[in-house]
Order: structure tokens, then sequence, then C-alpha cells
């Protein structure tokens, strides 16, 4: 197996390719040492401007080592560099099919790369250079060019929260092979809008979702995949696999758009009763034979095993959740989910009804997607879900923008119903336990 790391300066490959190391000793080849090793040698007075030049002259030589490690069964980790190049165009698809490429860049998103965390670490560089080192000069330039090229950005890029990390060290390096040999040599981007805590890669064709198995565990959900396969546009499992710690499921990827982009947001008319047609799909399906099952004694037991364990982030809640107007903790909250335990109403539930979720095309509604919690579960708690995600998008809340002039209420009529506000609330409450 080889990896190659690739990414801007500063953005942490020595520093994941050192935490690969210490974990799988795998030989180690780093195209900046060979850089410095030319400089050293006399072979070349490098300078920033010459930079490329030197990585393209380097990487026909890296090429054919890895192609050698591949061919002679070995392991191999390259950090490589951020290169004007795509590295996947110059292996054919038999090498491909060895290749984890981990990605700490692309174009000009740089990950895990805080203006503040890059010029520290400049400096910290700077501090331990020995300026007799003849490529001391090389290094203290290249860093001002770094500097330099984020203050011209003028704004702070976003960081991967340290579940990423994990992700990226560990399970991408882990793919199994049956997954590695579908999704070889296909670009991809990564999605994070969604707070699951796992790391999702989205391909033309597919998407691969890799979850912590210590947080999750997606056979369930594959089960009820396989299930609703035919009945309701989802996707379709293409692959399921255990690794380790990690889960791996790829599945056929939904076309359309999220019910939240900004020509929805901007029609709120043709929004609504898109969004009602959607849950009532969902409630017009048969749930006997259904393989997953979420009712109230299910979800307050992994209410209960969230506040026992500390895993509750009370800073996402509802601003009067918790405090002087709410409840005085999570604790106390779930006491009074379980003594206040609405009537049952079961209808096939999606478990995550939000915006992002149901995908929309040509006026239609064309899926859902992120359903590792759908199952037999209580009509209300999706309506609930729907109406705090309405309010909240449209308010400025998720996305920031706001829309004025809308009512959430509005929902209700497009669904025909009386709001019963009583589970409403409950459900938008125990939600704040997950």
């Amino acid at each position: 197996m080889v990896i190659i790391i690739t990414g801007a300066s500063h953005t942490g490959k020595t520093l994941l390719a050192q935490r690969m190391l210490e974990k799988y000793k795998y030989p180690y080849l780093s195209i900046d040492h060979l850089k410095m090793g030319l400089i050293r040698s006399g072979q070349t007075k490098l300078t920033p401007e010459d930079d490329d030049q030197l990585t393209t002259y380097l990487w026909p030589i890296v090429r054919e080592m890895i192609k050698t490690a591949i061919e002679n069964k070995q392991n191999l980790i390259v950090e490589g560099c951020y290169i004007p190049f795509d590295w996947r165009k110059d292996f054919d698809e038999e090498y491909l099919r060895d290749i984890n490429f981990i990605c700490l860049a692309m174009t000009d998103v740089y990950i895990d790369a805080h203006f503040t965390e890059i010029r520290e670490h400049a400096s910290d560089i700077e501090s331990r250079l020995d300026d007799s080192d003849c490529t001391a000069n090389w290094i203290k330039e290249e860093n001002r060019r770094v500097i330099q090229g984020f203050e011209v950005a003028g704004e702070l890029l976003d960081l991967i929260d340290s579940d990423y990390q994990s992700v990226v060290e560990k399970a991408l390096l882990l793919i199994p092979d049956n997954i590695k040999k579908l999704i070889a040599g296909k670009k991809y981007t990564f999605d994070d809008m969604g707070k699951s805590g796992s790391s999702i890669l989205i391909f033309d064709d597919c998407v691969l979702k890799i979850l912590d198995s210590h947080l999750h565990n997606e056979e369930s959900s594959v089960e009820v995949l396989n299930w609703l396969n035919g009945k309701l546009p989802v996707p379709e499992v293409l692959a399921f696999e255990k690794n380790g710690d990690y889960q791996y499921l790829l599945m056929t990827r939904i076309p359309g758009v999220m019910s939240c982009s900004e020509y929805y947001m901007e029609h709120p008319g043709e929004l609504l009763p898109l969004l009602a047609q959607a849950l009532k799909m969902l409630w017009d399906i048969d749930i006997s034979g259904c393989p997953k099952s979420r009712d109230f004694d299910t979800e307050l037991r992994a209410a209960r095993y969230r506040v026992e364990n500390n895993l509750v982030d009370i800073d996402d809640a509802e601003p009067d959740t918790f405090g002087p107007n709410g409840f005085e903790n999570p604790a106390a909250l779930l006491k009074w989910l379980e003594e206040n335990k609405p009537a049952y109403e079961p209808v096939l539930s999606h478990g995550d009804f939000c915006l992002p979720n149901v995908l929309l095309k040509d006026g239609k509604v064309s899926g859902f997607i992120d359903c590792g919690d759908t199952a037999i579960g209580d009509k209300w708690k999706d309506i609930a879900l729907c109406y705090r995600s309405l309010k909240h998008n449209f308010d400025g809340t998720f996305g920031g923008k706001v829309y004025p002039d809308f009512n959430p209420d509005l929902l209700f009529g497009a669904l025909g119903i009386e709001p019963d506000w009583n589970k409403i609330r409950y459900w938008i409450l125990l939600d704040e336990l997950f």
C-alpha cells in the first residue's frame, strides 16, 4: 500500500506522516527532503519561484519509486507538496487501486490550516534554523511566501474538527479493497455540512460515508436502505464494510439540490408544498416489515446513554433550552422527557428530516439522504425537525443569510393539519440531547 500525502506548506503533512510512521512503520519518502538534498549537494540554487519546476523534475523519479513499491507489494508513505497537476492522472488504474491519496489542500482550499497557526508554525521553524545551512534561506523565503498568500486572502479559512484528523489518519488509510476498487481514480470533495461526526466523500456518481464504529452502528441503517429500495427514492447501497474502528458505506448519489438551496429559500411558495409532499411520501409507506424501530423508549434510552456519558453539547442547543429560562442541565431535561412522554403515532420516520436531507430536482422530490435514523417512529418527530429546520434556515441561524417575512407555521397549511405544539416542543427538546 502506498499513501500519498499532498498539501500546501504548513498544512500538517509532516505531522500526519510522522503519526502514520509511528503506527504503521512504513518506509517514508519526502519530496521536500529530496529538494533540500539537491540544494545541499550544490546541484541547484533553489528559490521559491523555482519550486514548481523542481517538483516537476523530481516527480517522475518519485512516480517510478511508487510504481516499484506497488509491483513489489511493498508499503510506502510519500509526503508530497502542493503541485499544479493531478497526481492521479499519472497512474494507470491498476496502480490507483493500491494508492490512497490524502489531500490536505485542493486548489485554494486549505484544510487544518488556520492562518494564526500557520504563522506560529513558520516562526517556530525559523527559530530552529541554522543560518549556516544552505537551505535556511529557501525555508525562510517559502515561509514569507505562504504568509503573504494568506494575508492577501484577507480572511481566516475554515477548520476541520478534530474528528476529521482521526479519519484522515486512519479511516482513509484502511478503506477496504472492494470499496477502493469502486472509487479508484475518481475525484471527490468532502462534505462537512452535517453534524453526524462522520466523514463524507462526494463523488460524481456515488457517496462514501466513513463512520466511527464507537459512535455509530450502520448495519441496521443498511438494512433499512435495502428494505426501502424501490419504495422511496433513497441511495442504493453499493458496498458496506467494517474495518477496525471504522465503518464504510458506499452508496449511489441522489440527484438534485438541497431544500435549503438559495432558490428554494427565495421561493418558499414552491418549497413548502414539496416538503409536505416529502413527509407524506414517508407516511404513505407500509411500515409492516420495516427492520428498524425507534419508539419513545428507544429514543430515551439512547438519550440517557448520551447524558450519562457527557456526550451532550449544550452550546449547540436552542438559546432557552438550558439556563435561567430552561432546564438546569441535560439530566434535568432527560428527567422531564421521561416523565412527559406524549402519545405515540407510528409512521415511517426519516429521523433527521431537515432541509439538507431532502433533495429536489425539476420541481419534484428527488430523494432522501442521511437516512441513518430512518425507522418506524413517531409522526411528529419529522414534523418538529422540519419546522425547526425551516425556521433556522430562514432566520439565518443556518447558512448566515436572513430571508425576511417568512413564517414557518405555513408548513402546517401545506400539510393540511393543525400543529400539535406540545409534541413539536417535546421532539425539539429530545433532539437537544443528540
